[in-house]
């Protein structure tokens, strides 16, 4: 774990041209700061877009979602496209409570992200 943040992210890139970042830890207002950069910076990586894994997130604040509408924001302006996936009961909570699960890309796993990352096929 980064001790300067609290969470850690760890970023694969795909096949399909996206990125996986697997987050663990909690995205907060203490790790949202030192966060964002290195999210953007894995979304700049991508060709298609990224791919948030949730899984080993235990807590979010408002901090923490203000980081993923900036990414959101950001995918957006460079066409690409992000998912969010393995959220865990009580995020998705959050998700669906806030309404973000309309502005975000919810699936249930990487495979499902994939798929929903590639572009549609050309006629």
């Amino acid at each position: 774990m980064d001790s300067s943040t609290g969470l850690t992210i760890h970023v694969v890139v795909q096949d399909a041209g996206a990125v996986v970042m697997k987050l663990s830890g909690n995205l907060d207002a203490e790790s949202s700061p030192g966060s964002l950069p290195r999210i953007l910076d894995a979304l700049d990586q991508s060709q298609t877009g990224a791919i948030m894994d949730f899984a080993g997130v235990k807590f979010i604040s408002s901090a923490g979602l203000g980081v993923l509408v900036e990414t959101q924001r950001r995918a957006q302006a460079a066409a690409k496209q992000l998912a969010l996936v393995h959220l865990p009961p009580q995020l998705y909570k959050i998700f669906k409570v806030s309404r973000l699960d309309q502005v975000f890309r919810l699936c249930q796993d990487e495979n499902d992200a994939i798929q929903a990352l590639r572009p549609p096929p050309q006629s």
